[in-house]
């Protein structure tokens, strides 16, 4: 086949200035439960079986990470009403992640160095702050849906 005969590949629009920035904080929320196992088995607050479980201290639970991580891409990478379906869910994932460091015994707890807490403090942070980048997304999603 030469470069003449070979099919069309449809052209996809860039990602928005929204869906990039969500994408960014997804991707570092995610690092964040992924690096934050580590260091909470490293740090001995955690074992290896509950790092990323609902005892976990410094990281979501995998299946909330599991969640995250297909909701976002669908948030960032899709197109209409999947885009809009995965923004919401990683809107209210990521909420229930960013209560939840509050409000699971975990944060803070005795026997955690201010080190420690600090990081907990900073993964309550990211989640929050994809919360609101979801929310962006989300809106312009819902614009652009209008639109049409």
């Amino acid at each position: 086949m030469t470069a003449a005969t070979l099919p069309a590949r449809p052209i996809r629009a860039p990602l928005s200035r929204a869906a990039r920035r969500l994408g960014g904080g997804a991707a570092l929320l995610l690092a964040w439960s992924g690096i934050g196992g580590i260091v909470s088995v490293q740090q001995g607050a955690n074992t290896w079986a509950d790092a990323w479980s609902a005892s976990a201290t410094l990281a979501a639970p995998w299946p909330m990470i599991l969640v995250q991580l297909v909701a976002a891409a669908v948030a960032v990478f899709g197109r209409g009403r999947p885009a809009i379906t995965g923004t919401a869910v990683l809107l209210l994932a990521a909420f229930l992640s960013a209560i939840s460091g509050f409000f699971d015994g975990q944060f803070a707890r005795e026997g955690l160095s201010p080190a420690y807490v600090v990081l907990q403090t900073a993964l309550i942070t990211t989640a929050a702050g994809v919360v609101v980048l979801a929310a962006l997304r989300l809106r312009e999603l819902v614009a652009l849906r209008r639109a049409r």
